[in-house]
């Protein structure tokens, strides 16, 4: 009796922007080569309006950057599908970024993450080059999960 293994997840950190696109174009590209599954993930950490927003008002701006988010990556389940990826997902989730990345590489036992590049930009980055290598590397210690890291390029 042959069993077949479901197919392997590839989890892509969205993180909205126009930089996300590289990012995107390679996930889709390597769920076709590979005929995984794709989760499109996106965090929304917006703690910094704590200081500035109380109550009613700060789950009001919470519960538009949710719609905003969840209408995006609704595209992008639209396009990778358009494209042919049999399975896509999308998880929106709110708080640190580092955290709940780690945390659903581990829920859906993500084969391979696929990251952008962190960019120069006015505001700060969650991570910087070393960061983010040592965070790949912490991820492939604890699930064996394999960091792709995209650049401008898409390389």
């Amino acid at each position: 009796m042959t069993s077949t293994s479901p197919s392997p997840y590839i989890l892509c950190l969205v993180r909205g922007g126009k930089e996300s696109k590289n990012t995107v174009t390679k996930a889709i590209d390597l769920a076709l080569e590979m005929d995984a599954r794709l989760v499109f993930f996106h965090v929304i950490d917006a703690e910094f309006l704590n200081q500035s927003m109380m109550g009613t008002r700060l789950k009001v701006v919470y519960q538009a950057l949710y719609d905003m988010a969840d209408f995006a990556m609704e595209i992008l389940k639209d396009r990778a599908e358009r494209r042919g990826v049999k399975e896509v997902e999308t998880i929106i989730r709110e708080g640190n970024i580092v955290k709940q990345l780690r945390q659903a590489a581990i829920e859906t036992q993500a084969k391979l993450l696929v990251i952008g590049r962190p960019i120069r930009s006015p505001g700060s980055n969650v991570f910087h080059d070393s960061e983010l290598l040592n965070f790949a590397n912490e991820l492939a210690e604890i699930g064996e999960v394999e960091v792709l890291i995209v650049g401008d390029e898409g390389e």
